[in-house]
């Protein structure tokens, strides 16, 4: 089994302080996380930057080199950057840098103070079409003279009606199986969260792949699926998939597939924790390298630091190695 500790990128402003959420039941009984964080901010327009500073302290699992702590954060130690761009109506905000930008659409003229509905859509720098996901959460952002206010809605149970409707098999995880099983990708199978991937574009790759690597589909539903490559039969079968989101909007996840080829069965196996102080002290079995993303400016170190939000424990090399003893040769 892998264990590892996993960062997520998130800012110092939308990492949720204890005691913010809360939960309150809508008309048709579905719950509904409610998460608030406020803050303080400035706007750097030369560089297009927000600089952020949190009113409340957050608890976080904080990786430093080879040592992981449960700390209490502080607001001045964590004052955060995060680039913007303004056009218009529409506000795009980078969390951490990166290129992929998060769409909020206002009425504000032009200027950033006022009310920013977040559209669920996210910009590329790298690609002029914006994407967009389902929205089974709603954010709000308001900038008024120097103070910040984020409001987050989480709708578990649409986001858990959608998954019960899911069709796994045209998730981001078929292609890659397909070309494992197909002998055309050597390298470690993916993170099994790709089964939750399922969009157009996802349903698009699925076919590009099932006609590069030769695929013949003889039966196939929701969870499973039967196909063939040359003179090989493989069947493809989801058995368990278990989430639950946290009061912070986090996601935890139990899952279970299994890929069987004539007398042999591939099972994988992938549980996702949201990280708590005691699992903060258990230690990664693999380098520490392989946990991405999660940077935290850290001012008392004078560096960065990362936060953790999942621990998770999978068989990925094992699943990897028995997969590509029943690949074709």
């Amino acid at each position: 089994m892998k264990k590892k500790l996993i960062a997520a990128a998130a800012s110092v402003f939308f990492i949720v302080a204890c005691g913010d959420d809360n939960s309150s039941s809508a008309n048709n009984d579905e719950t509904v996380y409610s998460v608030s964080t406020s803050g303080t901010y400035t706007v750097d327009k030369a560089k297009q930057l927000l600089i952020i500073t949190p009113d409340d302290a957050v608890d976080a699992c904080v990786q430093d080199g080879n040592d992981f702590s449960w700390e209490s954060l502080s607001p001045t130690d964590n004052v955060d950057s995060i680039e913007f761009e303004l056009t218009g109506d529409t506000l795009v905000l980078y969390p951490n840098h990166t290129v992929h930008g998060d769409i909020y659409v206002g009425d504000n003229n032009g200027d950033i103070e006022g009310s920013w509905t977040n559209t669920g859509c996210y910009h590329d720098k790298d690609n002029p079409q914006a994407t967009c996901d389902d929205a089974f959460k709603a954010i709000s952002l308001s900038f008024s003279k120097g103070i910040i206010k984020k409001e987050i809605e989480y709708f578990f149970d649409k986001y858990l009606e959608d998954i019960e409707k899911a069709v796994y098999t045209n998730s981001l995880f078929m292609p890659t199986l397909y070309g494992i099983l197909a002998g055309q990708i050597d390298y470690i199978f993916p993170s099994f969260p790709s089964l939750l991937q399922i969009n157009k574009e996802t349903t698009k790759n699925n076919e590009a792949a099932i006609k590069d690597n030769n695929i013949k589909i003889i039966e196939t539903s929701k969870t499973s699926q039967t196909f063939s490559i040359g003179e090989k039969t493989y069947t493809f079968k989801v058995n368990k998939v278990e989430l639950n989101y946290e009061k912070n909007g986090l996601l935890s996840a139990d899952l279970s597939l299994e890929v069987s080829s004539g007398s042999t069965t591939c099972t994988g196996s992938y549980t996702q924790k949201v990280v708590n102080k005691d699992l903060c002290k258990a230690k990664p079995e693999t380098d520490l390298e392989k946990i991405r993303n999660g940077f935290l400016p850290d001012s008392k170190r004078g560096s960065q630091s990362r936060v953790v939000d999942f621990y998770t424990v999978s068989n990925v090399p094992e699943f990897n190695n028995c997969l590509k003893s029943i690949a074709v040769d």
